[in-house]
Formats: structure tokens, sequence, C-alpha cells
């Protein structure tokens, strides 16, 4: 699942934080990367995860390499709920509900309409 691609994405990463989206949304939001780093810089944890208003969207984050242990514990323990995870380790809520659309996947042809 999406907390196993970031597991492999943190193994390979070669600075100290990962910045994660998901592929199935193709038009991120703007100053993505910017906005999450001033949250994190603001708030000192280990993680940042944007809300577009109404919901977390948590495959949009940026997350320390710190969190690799846990992340392997989580998922050892049969864990797979992206969100709880994100929850867990005290993750830091950034608002993003100035660009909602930003957050609408696209799964079939059908959804690129």
């Amino acid at each position: 699942g999406p907390l196993a691609g970031i597991l492999s994405a943190m193994k390979r990463c070669k600075t100290e934080y990962l910045l994660c989206m998901p592929c199935d949304s193709p038009q991120p939001p703007q100053q993505l990367a910017e906005r999450l780093w001033q949250c994190l810089q603001d708030t000192h944890k280990p993680a940042a995860i944007c809300h577009d208003g109404q919901r977390l969207q948590p495959l949009f984050g940026l997350m320390s390499l710190t969190l690799l242990p846990q992340l392997e514990a989580w998922l050892a323990g049969g864990q797979r709920k992206v969100e709880l995870f994100f929850t867990e380790v005290d993750s830091a809520v950034c608002d993003f509900s100035d660009q909602p659309a930003c957050f609408h996947n696209f799964n079939t042809a059908e959804d690129m309409k």
C-alpha cells in the first residue's frame, strides 16, 4: 500500500526529508513543498500533511527520515492506515483549503472528464 511505498522511498532518499504526493493527483497544490516546509519549521514536528479544508490529505506530505524506524515498526505490526500513522506520529496539519481542487485524484478516463 501507500505506506510501503513511502517506506521504500525513505530508504532510498538522500536528503533529511521526503516530499510525498500521490501519483493519481496530477495537479498538486502550488507551493506545496514550501508551505509544508514552513509548517514543519513552525511546529517542530516530524511530518507535515495537508488538509484541503474538508479532510486530511495525508499522502501529500513532507516527512523527516527520522520516522523511518516508526514506519517500519508500524508496517511490521500489520498496520496500513495512512491517516492513522500520521496522526500517531503527531504530524503537523498544513491548511491548503485555498486549493481544494488540487487534491482531486484521477483513476479512470471518466475522472479526467
